[in-house]
């Protein structure tokens, strides 16, 4: 097993010289026709991408506060399995607010019989999945968006990059705290757009890429109610398209809200759009990130349902103001480009309710 990681070396350790120190002793029992085992049988994992395993695989995990704690869903850990029984590297890039490779391993043995083989590689997935779990942050925020170009540089065509994070950055390209990104996720296309125009998405031609529990947040982070769950989901499967992937695939299943141990490490905590509070002689904003999203030359609709709703139509007005209201922000570069964070604040309903007359 070659391993570069201090800590993982010292847990595999004890096990590597026993194995070692016995196969020593056997060697000189063994007759000249003895042809040793071949690596371990292949075996299925449950995934449609990438479509075949046992290549190389890239963990971007997030071991940090707001995201669940990185326990592997078994299909990833088949993923593992298969890439150490043919020796291929399987690398973690950590989360936070500084991205970089942390963890390189490689699965070798020189046990002369079947089980042995298996033994050992039970233990290194083992012993695997328990580093992953005592990861914790050493830089403030999340930034997701290079530790995903980080993850590209580090996996060699053919490999898998598993992204296993809430996917809700606070620093970099694609923070959820500068601008409406849960609304200009509702247009991912905008945002692999000024991405491509910019030069900004990594390499991802040759490489599978695999989404684990993107969306899903832990204390004290806030629960995304389903409608922006799918928006994240669709945000990251645009990003990797867009950037060459030759698949996707996402999983989601039911973690626990529990973070991982962060050692006072923090990562702010995201505003979610907020249900509209209507007040009398007030205005108020319907943002396209909220329940009540924008659609261009459709801003009659919303009369239509407070009328079906028994409000007087004599009593609503309604305007297309465009790039011409007074509450548009400047949404595009000076190089033409247009700029998804604020795209998605102009993409708004401005309510305005007058006061009572009586």
């Amino acid at each position: 097993m070659n391993i570069r990681n201090p800590t993982f070396a010292r847990m595999l350790g004890a096990l590597a010289a026993t194995c070692v120190l016995a196969l020593t002793a056997a060697c000189s029992q063994v007759a000249d026709w003895f042809t040793p085992p071949g690596p371990p049988a292949a075996e299925p994992v449950a995934l449609t991408c990438p479509t075949q395993a046992g290549g190389p695989v890239t963990l971007v995990v997030g071991a940090r506060a707001n995201s669940p704690r990185p326990d592997l869903p078994i299909e990833i850990q088949g993923l593992v399995r298969e890439a150490a029984k043919t020796s291929s590297e399987v690398q973690v890039v950590q989360v936070d607010g500084a991205p970089k490779v942390t963890l390189e391993a490689t699965f070798r043995t020189t046990a002369q019989s079947p089980e042995a083989q298996q033994r050992e590689l039970e233990k290194f997935t083992e012993n695997f999945a328990t580093l992953l779990r005592e990861l914790k942050p050493k830089q403030p925020e999340a930034d997701v968006f290079e530790a995903l170009r980080t993850a590209a540089l580090a996996t060699p065509s053919g490999g898998t990059i598993v992204l296993v994070d809430s996917g809700i950055p606070t620093k970099g390209q694609l923070s959820f705290l500068e601008g409406d990104l849960f609304g200009a996720a509702e247009k991912p296309d905008e945002v692999t757009g000024y991405l491509t125009a910019n030069r900004l998405l990594p390499d991802l031609s040759g490489r599978s890429v695999v989404l684990v529990n993107v969306g899903q947040t832990a204390e004290p982070q806030a629960e995304l109610n389903e409608n922006l769950r799918t928006r994240v989901v669709s945000l990251w499967e645009d990003v990797a398209s867009a950037a060459g992937a030759s698949c996707t695939q996402s999983l989601a299943g039911a973690p626990a809200r529990e973070s991982a141990e962060t050692d006072g490490v923090g990562v702010t905590t995201v505003p979610l759009p907020a249900d509209p509070v209507f007040k009398p002689c007030s205005e108020t904003m319907l943002t396209d990130g909220g329940p009540v999203g924008f659609k261009g030359d459709l801003a009659g609709r919303v009369k239509r349902i407070l009328v079906s709703q028994g409000v007087d139509a004599d009593r609503i007005t309604t305007e297309g103001a465009g790039n011409q209201s007074k509450y548009h922000v400047p949404d595009v570069g000076p190089d033409g480009t247009l700029l998804p964070g604020p795209a998605a604040e102009n993409r708004r309903v401005v309510v305005q309710l007058s006061c009572s007359s009586g």
